[in-house]
């Protein structure tokens, strides 16, 4: 795992020596609780089809991310939030999980890496958060394996109409697969709509990112 690790970080141009070890601590506490906890089905491809896979983000996510505020919506195992601010420390993020079993996975993730000065768990639905939970000064949003994309939009507006947790100029980052299904579900979308192809050390499949734009009302 070590090596497949560290050759991904070089190919993303990141810091070896600084990102490798947080990296491969989350990664173990990931192989130790995923049964407790049922994280993620494949752990087998961990290094590549989950470490790597959200990191491949992290270039978009850095252009997005002007304030450096970033929700996590549906942030299950930490992903893609935990590895984006493990190997980019000017991030601030909250990790919004509304199952109570994998929020106590990720608070034990915030204790155990020493991440509580610039991350927060809130165990949540992410369409019930209120202004006391998130102001409207996140300037960027994630999602990986969540809901479809013109339900996230959707959900993301009703958001910003209570002026709840979503910048009215922020982005959207979501992690997809195909490209057929992302022309599917952004042919209904309003807002401008960007898609990223990008290339995963160690995964094969189609991976893209959509960046959908504000104003979100």
């Amino acid at each position: 795992m070590t090596g497949e690790l560290a050759d991904g970080l070089r190919r993303f141009e990141l810091d070896v020596q600084a990102c490798l070890p947080p990296l491969q601590a989350y990664a173990g506490l990931l192989q130790r609780y995923n049964f407790r906890y049922r994280l993620i089905a494949d752990l087998e491809r961990l290094t590549t089809h989950h470490l790597l896979d959200s990191l491949a983000g992290l270039a978009t996510v850095r252009d997005h991310a002007v304030a450096g505020r970033v929700v996590d919506i549906g942030s299950g195992a930490g992903l893609p939030g935990v590895p984006l601010m493990l190997a980019a420390p000017e991030l601030q993020v909250t990790l919004v999980e509304r199952s109570a079993r994998r929020a106590r996975f990720l608070r034990l993730v915030v204790n155990e890496l020493g991440l509580g000065d610039r991350c927060r768990v809130i165990e949540r639905n992410i369409q019930r958060l209120s202004r006391s939970d998130a102001p409207a000064d996140h300037d960027l949003l994630v999602c990986r394996a969540v809901a479809g994309l013109p339900e996230t939009v959707g959900m993301l507006r009703a958001l910003a109409a209570r002026d709840v947790c979503v910048h009215p100029q922020a982005s959207l980052i979501a992690y997809k697969g195909r490209a057929s299904v992302i022309a599917t579900e952004t042919s209904g979308i309003v807002q401008r709509c960007q898609v990223l192809r990008v290339r995963v050390p160690g995964v094969v499949e189609e991976r893209h990112l959509v960046v959908v734009s504000g104003p979100w009302k």
